[in-house]
């Protein structure tokens, strides 16, 4: 995938405001979708940052629903166009708390049928 909003500084066009340049970084496997590294900010915090195809903010939307669930979910450093930086975690996967909090919201009941918004077009 091409990203024009990177420059040599892991910064660019789409980098969250107020948040510092990237120091270093190095890719991570997997993600199917999304180019995934792992860095470090010049304050010293690691993150992991996804550049996606889409609007970062549809993905950091839904990680909000997922916390305010109560699932186990890395907390969203920034967003800014197609650029998602997140705290990184480390540890095993709480696979049980994360299926307990999936449970949850689908126990949860609203006034109309499906999500807030429509990402059939993000």
């Amino acid at each position: 995938m091409s990203d024009q909003s990177e420059d040599a500084g892991g910064e660019g066009v789409d980098w969250p405001p107020g948040l510092p340049p990237l120091a270093s970084t190095q890719p991570l496997k997997g993600g199917f979708i999304c180019s995934t590294t792992m860095g470090f900010l010049a304050d010293g915090r690691e993150v992991v940052v996804k550049r996606c195809p889409y609007p970062a903010e549809v993905e950091a939307d839904g990680l909000a629903a997922l916390a305010g669930a109560g699932a186990p979910v890395p907390a969203v450093l920034g967003v800014a166009g197609h650029v998602l930086v997140l705290e990184r975690v480390g540890g095993p996967p709480d696979w049980p708390a994360l299926g307990r909090a999936i449970a949850g919201l689908h126990r949860r009941t609203e006034d109309r049928f499906g999500w807030h918004r429509d990402t059939s077009r993000a």
